[in-house]
Parts: structure tokens; C-alpha cells; sequence
């Protein structure tokens, strides 16, 4: 009786560390995953930036094309007021 006892105790303490080996496989495989998702959402952001850089350049050189004209004119068009 007492062997069918330590059987069965060594067979819930199998099973145990069978389940914190799952639980420490998952957690491991989740932090992968959020790295990766990391490192996708800076390149998206930088992108972003880099579009917004782009649209703020472009629209600066539409405005002071417009403030000041290749034809020599100095008067604006816009007023600041």
C-alpha cells in the first residue's frame, strides 16, 4: 500500500512539473511573439514618421512657393493675423 501511495505521489509531482514546464513554454513563446510584434510596430511607426516628414516637407515648399513666388513677388498670400 505504501508503494501505491509513493507511485502516486511521484506521478502528481510528473504531472506538476509538466504543467509549469507548459506554462514556462507558453510564457516563452509569448514574449517571442511580443518582441516580434514590438519590433513590427517601431518599423510601422518610423514609416509613419517618415511619410509625415515627407507630407510636412511638401506642403512647407507648397506654402512658401505660394508666400513667395519664383517670380520675384515678395508679397504674401497668406496672412498670419
Amino acid at each position: 500500500m505504501e508503494r501505491e501511495a509513493v507511485n502516486l505521489y511521484e506521478k502528481r509531482i510528473k504531472q506538476s512539473l509538466s504543467r509549469i514546464g507548459a506554462k514556462i513554454a507558453d510564457a516563452a513563446d509569448l514574449s517571442q511573439k511580443s518582441k516580434q510584434l514590438s519590433a513590427n510596430s517601431e518599423a510601422l511607426l518610423i514609416a509613419a514618421l517618415k511619410d509625415l516628414e515627407e507630407l510636412y516637407v511638401s506642403l512647407d515648399d507648397q506654402l512658401m512657393g505660394d508666400v513667395y513666388p519664383s517670380t520675384g513677388g515678395t508679397d504674401c498670400k497668406y496672412s498670419h493675423d
